[in-house]
C-alpha cells in the first residue's frame, strides 16, 4: 500500500484562497451591516411616526376652562326660580360683564365665542339642581371655545415676549371713545424690537413673493394667450403685495404701518391691552382693545409694561387680535385654568372640536368586537378542528385549505362589499350598526383565526393523541379532552391578533355606512354607531383646526388598545405554552 502525499499548495494558490476567504468574511460583515442599517431605518421611521402623533395629540388630553361667577341675586332670580332661568342669557350677560368696552354688535358676538356651547348645557344642569354655590351666586367652569383654546395651546400663532425698558407714556386723544386711540412713547427704545421683527417678516415675505412671481412668469411665457390671461389674474395681486412689501421695507426706519398683513404687537400696560397700529421714529400709535371702558386722564405714565408679538399676521389666522387680547386679559386675572380633558373620554362626536370625544366610538368598537368574537371564534375553532383532525385528505379539503389561505390575503374592502351586498341589500339589516360591522369583521377575521388554530393543533405532539386512543378514548374524546386544551393557548393568541387587526380596520366599515355623524352613544347592537378607526377618519377630514389634535389623540388611544391586545397575546402564549 503506497501513501499518497498531497503536493504542497503553491504560493499563488494560497494567496488566491486567502483572498476568497477574506472576501467571504467581508461579504458576511457587509450583510450584517446592511441588516443593522435596515433595522435602524425602520426604528427611525417608527420613532418619527410616534413623535409626530404624540406631538400633535398630547394637547387634546388637557383643556382650559373659564371660571365665571353668575350673580343670580342681581338678576332677581331666587333658588326656587333657577329651573326657569334662561341659561343662555345668563351666560351671555356674565361674559359681556367681563368686557364692558365691547359695545358694537360684532364685538358682542365675538364674546360669545369665548366659551364652548357645552358651557350653556353645564349651566342649565346647575340651574336645574336649584342649588347655589354661594348666596345669590353660581360658579360655572365653562370650557373655552375652539379658537381661544388653540391660541392657549400655541397652535393659532407663535407668541414672543419682546424686551422692554424704561417707563411708558400713554396719551389719549379721545377719552370718551370705547376703543380709545392712544399714542405711546417710552424712555427706552420702544421701536427697536418692533422694527427688528417687522423687518425680518417683510424680508421673508418679499423673498417668498419674488419666488412665486418669477415662477408664475416663467409658466406664463410658455402658455397660450387664454391661459396667460388666467395666470395674469393670479399674478396681479402677488405683484401688488410685493410692491407693498418693498415700500414698507424702504420706509421702515421712518414709519411702519402695522396692518393685518404684518405681525401684531400688543402692549400690556396695567389693565390696558393696546394694539400698535403705526410706529414712527418718535413713538407709536395704537388702539385700546381691553380696558377701554375705564376712565383715564389724557396722559398716563406706566413703569411696568410688556410687549408681545403675535408672529402670524391677523389675516393669516382664524382668531382675531381682539379675541387674543381678551384671552390674555382673562388669563392675567387668573380666571382661566388648565385641567385634564376628561370630557374627551366621556362624550361622543360633535361638530365643535373643543367638546368632541371618543366615548361613542369606543362604545361602538366594543359592541362591534363582541359580535366579531362571538361569531368568528367558535366557527374558526370548529373549522380548524375538523380540517386538522377529522377531515379526509382529498381534493375537496385541499381546495378548502387553499381558499382559506387565499381569503386571509384578500383586501379588507372586499369584505365590506360583501357585507353591503348581503347583509344590507339582501337581508335589510340596519346600516351603521355594530351588528353588521361585527358580522363583516367576523368574515374578515375567520381565515386568520383558522390558520392560527390549525397551527396550534399541529404543534400538539402525536403522542398525546396516540396515548389517549391507547387507553380507550374515542377519536372525539382524544381531540376535545386532550388535544384541544393543549392547543387552546395558541388559538387564543391567534384570536387576539385577529381581533386586534379587526379593531384597526376602516375600509369595510365605511362601505356599510359606519362613517355617518353619530352624536349619541350607542345603546345596543342595532343602534347607529361609529368605531374608533372610522372616527379618526372622519376627524382627519374635518376642516376645523381643532380636530387635528383630536385625530392624533384618538390614534394614540387606538395604538394603546392594539399594544395592549398584542401584549396580552404574548402573555398568554408565554404563560400557557407547553414544550415537549
Amino acid at each position: 500500500m503506497t501513501d499518497q502525499i498531497a503536493s504542497p499548495m503553491s504560493t499563488d494558490a494560497r494567496v488566491k484562497e486567502a483572498k476568497l476567504v477574506k472576501a467571504r468574511y467581508g461579504a458576511d460583515r457587509r450583510f450584517q451591516i446592511y441588516g443593522i442599517f435596515s433595522i435602524l431605518i425602520a426604528m427611525l421611521a417608527l420613532v418619527t411616526l410616534l413623535v409626530s402623533i404624540v406631538g400633535n395629540g398630547y394637547s387634546a388630553f388637557y383643556r382650559h376652562v373659564l371660571n365665571i361667577e353668575i350673580n343670580l341675586e342681581e338678576k332677581g332670580i331666587s333658588a326656587e326660580q333657577m329651573k326657569d332661568a334662561n341659561a343662555r342669557a345668563l351666560l351671555r350677560d356674565s361674559i359681556r360683564g367681563l368686557f364692558p368696552e365691547a359695545k358694537s354688535r360684532r364685538q358682542k358676538k365675538e364674546l360669545s365665542a369665548l366659551v364652548s356651547f357645552s358651557a350653556q348645557l353645564a349651566l342649565q344642569d346647575k340651574l336645574n339642581e336649584g342649588v347655589m354655590d354661594n348666596p345669590g351666586r353660581l360658579l360655572v367652569r365653562a370650557p373655552l371655545g375652539d379658537e381661544p383654546e388653540l391660541f392657549l395651546k400655541g397652535q393659532a400663532t407663535e407668541t414672543k415676549e419682546l424686551q422692554t425698558s424704561g417707563s411708558l407714556t400713554l396719551s389719549f386723544a379721545d377719552t370718551s371713545n370705547s376703543m380709545k386711540p392712544v399714542s405711546l412713547t417710552a424712555e427706552g427704545d420702544l421701536l427697536r424690537e418692533v422694527k427688528s421683527s417687522a423687518r425680518a417678516y417683510l424680508i421673508d415675505t418679499k423673498s417668498s413673493l419674488e419666488r412665486r412671481v418669477v415662477r408664475l412668469k416663467n409658466v406664463m411665457d410658455s402658455q397660450p394667450d387664454d391661459v396667460r390671461a388666467q395666470l395674469q389674474v393670479q399674478l396681479t395681486p402677488l405683484e401688488a403685495k410685493l410692491e407693498k412689501a418693498n415700500a414698507n421695507l424702504d420706509n421702515i426706519d421712518e414709519q411702519i404701518l402695522l396692518d393685518s398683513g404684518l405681525p401684531t404687537f400688543l402692549v400690556k400696560a396695567g389693565p390696558l391691552i393696546i394694539k400698535l397700529t403705526n410706529a414712527t421714529s418718535s413713538g407709536a400709535d395704537g388702539v385700546v382693545l381691553v380696558g377701554g371702558s375705564e376712565a383715564f386722564s389724557a396722559t398716563q405714565r406706566i413703569d411696568e409694561w410688556t410687549l408681545t408679538e403675535l408672529v402670524t399676521p391677523e389675516d393669516s389666522r382664524k382668531i382675531s387680535d381682539n379675541m387674543i387680547a381678551r384671552v390674555m386679559a382673562l388669563e392675567a386675572k387668573g380666571l382661566i385654568e388648565q385641567e385634564f380633558n376628561l370630557a374627551f373620554f366621556q362624550t361622543a362626536d360633535s361638530r365643535d372640536p373643543e367638546v368632541a370625544g371618543i366615548w361613542g366610538a369606543l362604545t361602538g368598537s366594543f359592541l362591534t368586537m363582541i359580535i366579531t368574537l362571538l361569531l368568528s371564534f367558535p366557527v374558526a375553532v370548529a373549522a380548524a378542528v375538523y380540517l386538522e383532525e377529522f377531515a379526509p385528505k382529498n381534493r375537496v379539503t385541499d381546495i378548502i385549505e387553499v381558499n382559506i389561505n387565499n381569503l386571509a390575503a384578500v383586501p379588507s374592502i372586499v369584505f365590506g362589499l360583501l357585507g353591503l351586498a348581503v347583509f344590507l341589500n339582501t337581508f335589510g339589516l340596519p346600516r351603521s350598526a355594530p351588528l353588521v360591522g361585527g358580522m363583516v369583521l367576523a368574515l374578515m377575521t375567520l381565515p386568520t383565526i383558522i390558520i392560527a388554530a390549525r397551527a396550534a393543533l399541529k404543534a400538539v405532539p402525536p403522542s398525546i393523541r396516540e396515548g389517549a386512543v391507547g387507553v380507550g378514548a374515542s377519536k372525539m374524546q382524544a381531540v376535545f379532552d386532550h388535544v384541544l386544551p393543549l392547543a387552546m393557548p395558541g388559538m387564543l393568541t391567534g384570536t387576539i391578533i385577529g381581533m386586534a387587526q379587526a379593531l384597526g380596520e376602516t375600509a369595510p366599515l365605511l362601505l356599510i355606512g359606519m362613517n355617518a355623524f353619530i352624536a349619541d352613544v350607542p345603546n345596543g347592537f342595532t343602534s347607529p354607531a361609529a368605531v374608533l378607526p372610522v372616527q379618526i377618519f372622519i376627524w382627519a377630514d374635518a376642516p376645523e383646526r381643532g380636530f387635528v389634535e383630536k385625530t392624533s389623540a384618538a390614534i394614540m388611544v387606538l395604538l394603546g388598545f392594539l399594544v395592549f391586545m398584542n401584549g396580552l397575546a404574548i402573555y398568554l402564549r408565554k404563560k400557557f405554552e407547553r414544550r415537549w
